[in-house]
């Protein structure tokens, strides 16, 4: 009888040791948890960023602010009597607050 007990507790302990002490024990389950919370963690914060910047890029392309992209649509926003102006206003400005000598910008015609 006392073989037998020593025999089915030596069996209780081999059974025991890997809950314990072996791969898969209670120990690394615990350090695993800690691990996932972790993790957890900085994935909602980088979730949160991402749909910050998703938002951003969807305000970005269909926002009242985004740049149409029709061909057209530069021609319809250019103003070309406006666009004269700013020229002939730029040209006389350089000339008068920087000169070149023996050259006016006014008599360049294009480049």
């Amino acid at each position: 009888m006392k073989i037998l007990s020593i025999i089915l507790f030596s069996l209780l302990i081999l059974i025991q040791y890997p809950l314990w002490i072996g791969k898969g024990s209670w120990y690394d389950v615990f350090k695993l948890k800690q691990e996932f919370s972790k993790q957890h963690k900085i994935n909602v914060d980088l979730s949160k960023e991402n749909f910050a910047l998703r938002a951003e890029v969807s305000d970005l392309t269909n926002g009242t602010d985004a740049i149409e992209e029709s061909e057209d649509s530069t021609s319809q926003r250019y103003d070309p009597e406006r666009g004269e102006f700013v020229i002939k206003y730029g040209r006389e400005f350089l000339d008068k607050y920087f000169p070149l000598s023996d050259l006016s910008l006014k008599k360049i015609t294009g480049i």
